[in-house]
């Protein structure tokens, strides 16, 4: 159902019974504010944070107070799988200069570790994905190879087969 649609009398609005244990699903777009993409970073916004990289949902959102870093993590929908939290990256922008601050959120969300850092309205959080380890790097060569190998014989015994070889 299009709540909005249904507020705005665009739509006939026939609202569910909620019954015990019943789950209401609202997704993050339907109660944060997403501003326009960013410009160049001297454009940054007064009350707004840029959020960057391996998350769900990057953008710029509205941020009228400092909040915790898994909370401002969180208005982009949280990281992807490829996310590469022992790095997250956090500028921080003051009046002449913009200091970069590197976190292990990893650390934080296994062990429970202090982050003792609060993501203010101007910071650019950057999450970078994962690199590779030199086995995935093998292996992915690995199975490049094997995938040629395997196309160059398959076409090799169709055009056998045709000239009647076999």
């Amino acid at each position: 159902m299009d709540l909005k649609k249904c507020l705005k009398n665009e739509i006939p609005c026939q609202l569910p019974k909620l019954e015990a244990k019943d789950i209401v699903n609202i997704p993050p777009s339907a109660f944060l504010t997403s501003l326009p993409q960013p410009g160049p970073i001297s454009l940054v916004k007064e009350g707004a944070i840029y959020i960057w990289g391996e998350v769900v949902s990057p953008g710029v959102f509205r941020l009228e107070e400092p909040i915790d870093l898994t909370e401002a993590l969180s208005l982009a929908g949280g990281p992807t799988a490829t996310a590469d939290l022992k790095k997250v990256r956090i500028l921080k922008r003051g009046e002449k200069n913009t200091t970069v601050v590197v976190k292990n959120l990893e650390l934080h969300l296994e062990k429970g570790e202090p982050l003792n850092l609060l993501v203010e309205p101007k910071d650019i959080l950057v999450v970078p994905a994962k690199r590779p380890g030199t086995l995935a790097k093998t292996w992915g060569t690995v199975r490049d190879v094997l995938t040629v190998a395997a196309a160059a014989t398959g076409i090799y015994l169709v055009f056998d087969t045709a000239r009647g070889n076999r």
